[in-house]
């Protein structure tokens, strides 16, 4: 069964000097989290630099990375119809699969 999952996130991921919770739920008691210390954010932006020159474009992908990790860590890619995401600049984009 496939299912629409809010994301959310404690502590943004530009915020190089606190740790971001990644997590998912899909209903009331059925989370999933995954933890992105400060450390390992500091030495990713470092890199993505090299990249990519706009910080939003690299903020972005490292959100979207994280995402997918999340997905992928609890082996849930197939049973994600859509994600609702965190606002962004007022609106809530929802992004679909291909499902």
């Amino acid at each position: 069964m496939a299912y629409t999952v809010e994301i959310d996130q404690s502590g943004k991921i530009e915020a190089t000097h606190e740790d971001t919770i990644i997590a998912l739920a899909r209903n009331v008691g059925d989370t999933y989290a995954i933890l992105i210390p400060a450390t390992l954010k500091r030495y990713l932006i470092k890199t993505l630099r090299k990249k990519y020159a706009k910080p939003q474009i690299l903020y972005l992908r490292l959100f979207c990375s994280s995402v997918f990790l999340l997905l992928h860590s609890y082996d849930l890619k197939s049973s994600v119809r859509s994600l609702l995401i965190p606002s962004i600049g007022g609106t809530r984009p929802r992004l679909k699969g291909n499902s």
